[in-house]
């Protein structure tokens, strides 16, 4: 499902945004919250800018596809690379 987002969503003229606000970083993932963390630690700035604490759907959906793509790699141990 994941993939069929990303081949979609890459021929999409607009696209929703998933603002990361305080209240719903207990709903993200570790590594997409990680990630802002880090980005907030390294560049103060980035905090007073709306976009950067934003992740779009585009982004999410190939995330997802990803760990996807790994959880199905660990229970078969297959390649499951896109080809």
């Amino acid at each position: 499902m994941s993939t069929r987002n990303v081949r979609t969503l890459l021929h999409a003229g607009d696209m929703a945004d998933v603002m990361i606000l305080p209240e719903f970083v207990q709903l993200l993932d570790d590594d997409i919250v990680s990630l802002t963390a880090l980005t907030l630690m390294v560049n103060p700035q980035c905090r007073d800018d709306h976009h950067y604490t934003r992740v779009t759907q585009l982004t999410l959906s190939l995330y997802l596809m990803s760990v996807e793509a790994t959880s199905v790699s660990d229970v078969t141990g297959s390649d499951t690379r896109l080809h």
